[in-house]
């Protein structure tokens, strides 16, 4: 889903299928040419772009909305598999393959800047407003983390936290590995968790949820789910 929940956006799904969007007032999606084999992309701050990376590719792409042929920003040397996320300060993030290691490039195109250890775990990473820092989970432990990028420090902010986004009512919301649906208050300035997290939802995680169903968080604290067969149409 777009910043603003007005359009959505599916990829990941079964190759070579390319990603399929819609706005919020349509029923039905429509194909992106010249996406196919795309397991990951994040929407644009503006919600009017999308950058993506395909299976068995080796580079981040960005592709308009409004059409156009999709442009590479970097040519990696191993896939992006992991994540990645553009942020609102006109940077983007993911880990490469094998989930592992944390890079930032801009989203004009450049060459990555490694953040972190190559080595080290990372998915799902995701920028904080302004580019500050950055949150992940660390697979291997379950736990989600926060790197600092004023002070380059990392360090765990919720253990037992996967798949953390940030939304701008000042929460994180996360699942755990049961796959129940948690927020707790963040002051996404000082990179703190305040107070006790409270349960939303459920077994909306993917990792222990029916076949199928998906969740996404957007900044407003919109939460949209797909369950089962979406609706495409060529």
């Amino acid at each position: 889903m777009s910043p603003d929940g007005l359009r959505f956006a599916l990829a990941g799904l079964l190759a070579p299928e390319p990603i399929y969007w819609r706005n919020a007032h349509e029923e039905d999606f429509r194909p992106i040419p010249g996406t196919e084999n795309a397991v990951y992309a994040s929407f644009s701050p503006d919600g009017e772009s999308l950058v993506f990376s395909a299976l068995g590719g080796a580079s981040v792409r960005r592709v308009a909305l409004s059409g156009g042929a999709p442009q590479t920003l970097a040519e990696l040397p191993v896939p992006v598999v992991g994540g990645l996320h553009w942020g609102d300060d006109g940077n983007i993030v993911f880990s490469h393959s094998g989930g592992v290691g944390l890079y930032r490039m801009a989203a004009t195109g450049g060459d990555p800047e490694p953040l972190l250890d190559p080595n080290t775990p990372v998915r799902n990473p995701r920028l904080l407003p302004g580019g500050r820092a950055v949150i992940f989970t660390d697979p291997t432990a379950l736990s989600t983390l926060i790197l600092d990028l004023e002070t380059d420090s990392v360090r765990v902010l919720r253990a037992g936290a996967i798949d953390a986004v940030y939304v701008e009512t000042g929460h994180l919301l996360y699942t755990d590995v049961s796959g129940t649906l948690w927020a707790v208050a963040f002051d996404a300035r000082q990179g703190e968790v305040v107070g006790e997290p409270v349960t939303l939802f459920l077994t909306v995680s993917p990792h222990r949820a029916p076949s199928g169903l998906d969740s996404r968080f957007r900044r407003t604290g919109l939460w949209s789910m797909r369950r089962g067969e979406s609706r495409v149409r060529d």
